[in-house]
């Protein structure tokens, strides 16, 4: 309240009211250093809260950011949005990274780079020659025929 009515009033209020309000619970002193860490705490960066100000801050954290997911690319893979982190007062906003991790599929198994499928194929089948048609995942919604 002390550094609200300073930055807001134009006469604020002495400490000592405030230490008068708080039952005198707290000294002039601690009212003075609490007061005096959370300026340093924000680094002495305050600012108006006017229309401007709400939608600069709005604008700069509703940005939206698109990743596209390559097929193939294995768990463990990052994409990284340079600046685009957190900000805090005087220092750089921290990087975004994101990490790939693998969704599991019914019919496909990973092995390296290498994606498995089990079909069963009876002994005549086998020997004699067959056609099996797979649903591959490269998004393209045909069919690749394995001989």
């Amino acid at each position: 309240m002390l550094i609200a009515s300073k930055y807001e009033e134009i006469c604020a209020p002495r400490v000592e009211e405030f230490c008068f309000i708080t039952d005198n619970i707290y000294t002039r002193e601690e009212v003075l250093k609490m007061e005096s860490k959370v300026l340093n705490f924000l680094y002495f960066q305050l600012s108006v809260p006017t229309t401007k100000t709400f939608l600069r801050r709005q604008a700069q954290e509703s940005e939206i950011l698109t990743i596209d997911v390559k097929p193939g690319w294995k768990k463990g893979t990052k994409i990284t949005f340079p600046d685009k982190g957190n900000e805090q007062p005087n220092q750089l906003p921290a990087d975004l990274v994101f990490v790939i991790d693998e969704k599991p599929y019914d019919l496909y198994k990973r092995d390296g780079n290498d994606l498995i499928v089990n079909k069963r194929v009876s002994l005549a089948e086998a020997l004699g020659g067959t056609t099996i048609n797979l649903t591959t995942l490269d998004g393209g919604g045909g069919d690749d025929t394995i001989f």
